[in-house]
């Protein structure tokens, strides 16, 4: 049995508050929510949403660790790393038609080098041969950059598929470790390389780049427009051909919701288109979810009608 694992080193609370403008002066909200969250743990609940099991390690503030409690179920089991403090707030401003958004990160925990050592001997330690393990988001204070590079390393002695989802620094060191698939975004994606991507043949070239360096599937996500994915094989981009008549809730997540997607094609070995139009309908269901990762199956599976493949000739 393949078993499915999310590392989060920078878990975070969500507090998503929705007006009907964004604005200067005193605002009232029509709404306020909280939810524990980091990248990987929203990967996690994607995959628990969808009837998998998971679970999620990773760093955790020993004094915020009662927020994270309610996520154990019988299919999403935590196992995370303690370390002082308290965990950070990702506080999002957004319109009800969420066509305008303002972030603000506060600070959270830090970690040292201990931690971190700590944190990678327990994920060589849990994981077994074949299973997979998605890296999500970005690292704590005092984490080196290393950091999901080592861990990549140390997986690929059990035969350990790694997915990525992470960028800047972090991500360019990651690839020299060659993890199974990576997910930039276009913005992370021209960072990487160093130049602007303007259009799909320049994308799909930068993509190829890091396939040619051992990477096996690089994806790009490219917002409204879907996604753009490559391997040795060739290049296809997916994307809706139309939503679900629904009132959209939430952008925060999507990609993570992608995440989750793939990592549960990988593990029932679904075939690579298959695995593409799951992650993407994951994606996309999570447009209609006021929690990120908390997706309907039933949505899922009807978005799946809607996603439309082309093959890219290669450039």
């Amino acid at each position: 049995m393949v078993n499915l694992f999310t590392v989060t080193p920078h878990t975070a609370i969500d507090h998503i508050i929705t007006l009907d403008q964004l604005n200067t002066g005193n605002l009232v909200a029509n709404a306020a929510h909280q939810f524990p969250a980091g990248k990987g743990v929203n990967v996690a609940k994607t995959i628990a949403s969808m009837k998998a099991r998971v679970t999620a390690l990773g760093f955790i503030g020993q004094q915020s660790t009662e927020r994270f409690r309610p996520l154990d179920s019988t299919l999403l089991t935590t196992d995370f790393s303690q370390v002082p403090g308290f965990v950070r707030q990702n506080i999002t401003l957004q319109t009800r038609s969420i066509d305008q958004e303002t972030h603000i990160r506060t600070p959270g925990f830090a970690v040292t080098e201990k931690d971190t050592h700590a944190l990678i001997n327990k994920i060589n330690a849990t994981i077994q041969p074949d299973d997979i393990v998605i890296l999500s988001g970005s690292l704590p204070p005092g984490c080196n950059s290393h950091f999901y590079a080592d861990v990549i390393t140390h997986c690929h002695k059990k035969n350990t598929r790694i997915l990525l989802d992470s960028s800047g620094q972090s991500l360019a060191n990651s690839i020299k470790a060659t993890p199974y698939l990576i997910k930039p975004n276009l913005i992370e994606m021209e960072a990487l390389v160093g130049y602007p991507l303007t259009h799909t043949t320049a994308i799909i070239n930068a993509a190829q780049h890091f396939i040619h360096q051992g990477i096996q599937v690089v994806i790009v996500s490219l917002g409204k427009d879907g996604i753009i994915a490559v391997t040795q094989a060739g290049a296809v981009q997916l994307r809706c051909d139309r939503l679900p008549n629904q009132e959209l809730i939430n952008t925060i997540g999507c990609g993570d919701a992608l995440m989750g997607g793939l990592a549960l094609a990988y593990q029932q070995n679904k075939s690579f288109p298959e695995a593409l139009k799951l992650a993407i309908s994951c994606a996309t269901a999570n447009l209609f979810s006021q929690e990120p990762g908390n997706i309907s199956p039933r949505l899922v599976n009807e978005i799946k009608s809607m996603v439309r493949l082309n093959s890219i000739k290669n450039p």
